[in-house]
Order: C-alpha cells, then structure tokens, then sequence
C-alpha cells in the first residue's frame, strides 16, 4: 500500500467538501416520487458531471443499472481499479456505458436552444435497458451499436430538455479599453 501524497488528501478533502455542498443542494432536489433514494443515495447514483466531466450538470441514474462510481473514478488515489467499482460484469449494458455517458456530454455541452452549453440541468435515466441477442449487439463497446446508443441518449436528454420549461440566458460582454490620451479626440 503506498502513502498518500498531499495532492491526493487535497483532493480527497475536496470531493468531500464537493460532496457536502451536494447533500445541501439535494435536500431540495424533489423526485415526485420517482424514486426513494435518500439524499446520500443520490449522491452516490451520480453517473456522470457535464459538459466535459466537470460541469454544472449532472446525469443521475435511478434504473437498475449499476454504474461505475463517479466518486472512485474522481478520486484516482485508490489502489484498486477504479473503473471496475461498482460495475456488474455480466451486465451488457457495461460495455455502452460509455456511450451514454457521451450522448449526455454531447448534449450538455451543446444543447437544444442555439447549441449553447446548458448549466444547472439534473437528467435523471429511470430506465436504462438492451433489448437484442448477443449477435444483434456484437458485445463490443465500439460499432454501429454504441453509436446508435450515443445518438439515443443525446437526443433522448435533448427531448427531456425540450418538456420542462426552458430558457435562454442573454450574453454579456465587458471590455475596458485603454488607449493614449492623444487618440480620444473626437
């Protein structure tokens, strides 16, 4: 077993602290009773953060599925194989995990309204299941397949997107200008 180095206890303090401000966040996350998890199930049921796996929004995965623990994966100072935690093996839908995770990337970083980056979004999967034999699939996490479940979970979270009430934040732009006093003129 190795010792920790002081980046990986500032990271470890900081996915807590991460995590705390969730459990605070969450209290007020309301589900209408799409589900019982707990507050720190929630937490926990975090499959994915985004855009680009550092985000604002958050995809929370309340099916059977058990996916790779987010927590683990963030905090790469344990000694055993973090993309393993949490994963079934046996389960087909291991080997597209990844493109869903993407399909959400996809569409949190260019959503439905002008393709902008959405901010504040909780997509919760209630239902994630493969309805095909295992020559329909080619079990491999790459093909036409796992393009096809990319594509589904982009625009299935678009969609989900698109019911809820939405709205477009107006850009701002601030700029200073500094120039000699010889060019103000007129």
């Amino acid at each position: 077993m190795s010792k920790s180095s002081p980046v990986s206890e500032k990271s470890t303090s900081l996915l807590a602290q991460i995590k705390t401000n969730l459990t605070t966040a969450f209290k007020d996350f309301d589900l209408k009773e799409l589900s019982s998890y707990n507050t720190a199930e929630l937490i926990e049921r975090m499959w994915a953060l985004g855009p680009r796996n550092c985000g604002t929004n958050i995809l929370l995965n309340l099916s059977d599925y058990e996916q790779p623990n987010l927590w683990y994966a963030l905090n790469r100072t344990a000694d055993v194989d973090s993309s393993r935690i949490g994963r079934n093996t046996t389960d087909v839908r291991c080997n597209y995990n990844s493109s869903f995770v993407n399909g959400f990337q996809l569409t949190s970083s260019a959503g439905p309204l002008c393709e902008e980056p959405m901010q504040g979004v909780c997509f919760a999967v209630l239902e994630w299941s493969v309805h095909a034999s295992d020559d329909e699939l080619n079990t491999k996490s790459f093909g036409p397949f796992s393009g096809q479940i990319l594509t589904t979970a982009k625009e299935a979270c678009k969609q989900a997107f698109q019911n809820q009430p939405q709205r477009l934040v107006s850009p701002m732009y601030s700029c200073n200008i500094v120039v000699d006093a010889e060019v103000l003129g007129e």
